[in-house]
């Protein structure tokens, strides 16, 4: 559509109205000169659910406050200081693959490269402390996915709700997820590590006034949104 009709779109599916912007100009004018004036989170309330209000889809003051202390960590500084973790982590896989490769056996790599974006994004997330939890997070996470809700097919697809008990499973995955970055919370609040990735930062920027609940709650939308970010795609 960009190419044929230029750098804004016009797009209607059923009633609703969409516009598809492409225009570097238009989406700068969007993302930045005029930011505040729209809202990115409308159609994302099942998403929300999940990710709470972490950088994907807070808005506003409280966007531009985990920008701040996110940013520093996506630098070209940043990412090289965690440069020897990635290495290390991508060799040992290749490692537990070769004698798949020696012997012609086929394995998944669509569960190896889950896994391999998992423990680093956990890394560069939480430091050192990875490693207590990453292991009962991705056997969460695989029930997560292959429990989530797949998009309707067929013209009466959409009127049938999904299986009571598939719905039950994926959210008893989400929960105990969310019960593994909890942890992860705790430990950093008892342990104090000296490398405790992102988290730290994360736990300098808070309000003290705020209760220590809504702090946790805070923390765990930032982490959680961050861990998926670096999940699917990058995998």
């Amino acid at each position: 559509s960009a190419q044929d009709y230029g750098g804004i779109v016009k797009l209607r599916f059923r009633k609703n109205i969409v516009y598809l912007v492409s225009e570097p100009e238009l989406i700068k004018e969007l993302l930045i000169d005029h930011g505040s004036r729209y809202r990115k989170n409308t159609r994302y309330k099942h998403l929300q659910r999940v990710l709470g209000q972490g950088l994907l889809l807070s808005e506003g003051d409280e966007w531009r406050a985990q920008r701040k202390v996110a940013q520093p960590f996506f630098t070209p500084a940043g990412i090289t200081a965690r440069t020897d973790h990635v290495i290390d982590t991508a060799r040992r896989f290749a490692e537990q693959w070769k004698p798949f490769a020696d012997n012609g056996q086929a394995i998944d790599t669509e569960v190896q490269f889950s896994a391999m974006a998992q423990q680093q994004s956990l890394r560069f997330i939480v430091g050192t402390l990875y490693d207590q939890q990453a292991d009962t997070i991705a056997r969460h996470m695989e029930v997560a996915r292959n429990t989530w809700p797949q998009p309707a097919k067929g013209r009466f697809a959409s009127l049938k709700p999904p299986p009571v008990f598939r719905m039950l499973k994926l959210k008893r995955a989400i929960e105990a997820v969310d019960a593994c970055f909890y942890a992860y919370i705790d430990a950093y609040r008892r342990d104090q590590p000296e490398d405790a990735g992102m988290l730290h930062a994360l736990v300098q920027a808070q309000d003290a006034s705020w209760s220590l609940e809504r702090r946790n709650q805070q923390l765990r939308d930032q982490m959680v949104t961050l861990f998926l970010a670096g999940l699917e795609t990058s995998a």
